[in-house]
């Protein structure tokens, strides 16, 4: 009503946008979006979506304090001594780790470095699977592989898809699928030709070399294109590349 008592007409409401990103699916009963998998919620002022991998933009520090998080793991920075990072993925750092400190225990899944790894204790009683690769640019060839394991998955979604019956959002989404699925590749070539550049460009390696107290059973070194899995606990280790072939001190 206005002040002299006309009433006034209300305009019709426009529908709210529902603020779905990547990774995140409305329950229902539309009242709730919830997250599709683990990872890393952010905002971008428009939709939440949710992150297998958690981007540290600069180092692990202060700032930050130490990272627990139940994904993979990017620090474009370095971890400064006295700090942790812990994550169930993989975890990259394009920095340097400072000095080792507690048990410097590496158990299980794949540890990369250009030059070299320092750790207390290599694998477990148990005979876990745990490799150390050195040398090459690894954090390049993680990126590679992250791509290639996205663009795995979007063929399987499309194929999933593929034979859902006919509707006016399949058809909507297998465009989508496509068109990423088409710039992805695109990127993996690109990335391909860019890291083998970079390979010539390198020049000499320098030191390759893992150190540790102890290393057991089911651990492995690769060296370039040389490879050694450990068979028995040994102790201590220093490991590195002699006339092509890996020796273990």
């Amino acid at each position: 009503m206005t002040v002299l008592g006309q009433e006034l007409t209300a305009r019709d409401g426009k529908a709210a946008t529902v603020p779905k990103g990547r990774n995140t699916a409305l329950t229902e009963d539309g009242t709730a979006l919830v997250a599709t998998r683990t990872g890393h919620v952010e905002f971008n002022g428009r939709t939440f979506q949710v992150k297998s991998v958690m981007d540290i933009d600069g180092n692990v520090d202060y700032s930050t304090g130490h990272i627990n998080f139940l994904g993979d793991v990017y620090v474009h920075g370095d971890v400064c001594t006295g700090f942790t990072v812990r994550a169930m993925g993989n975890i990259t750092v394009d920095g340097v780790v400072e000095v080792r400190s507690g048990r410097g225990t590496i158990i299980g899944g794949s540890i990369r470095a250009a030059h070299e790894v320092s750790a207390g204790v290599l694998g477990s009683r148990a005979e876990t699977h745990t490799d150390v690769v050195l040398g090459g640019l690894p954090c390049q060839e993680f990126d590679r592989e992250v791509l290639a394991q996205e663009i795995a998955g979007l063929e399987e979604e499309l194929e999933k898809l593929e034979r859902q019956p006919e509707s006016p959002a399949k058809f909507t989404r297998m465009g989508k699928l496509r068109m990423q699925l088409s710039l992805n590749k695109g990127k993996l070539e690109q990335f391909e030709r860019d890291l083998e550049e970079l390979r010539e460009n390198q020049g000499e390696p320098g030191v390759r070399r893992l150190t540790c107290s102890m290393a057991y059973p089911g651990a492995s070194v690769a060296i370039g294109p040389a490879f050694y899995r450990f068979n028995q606990e040994t102790r201590p280790v220093v490991a590195s590349l002699t006339e092509g072939e890996i020796c273990i001190i």
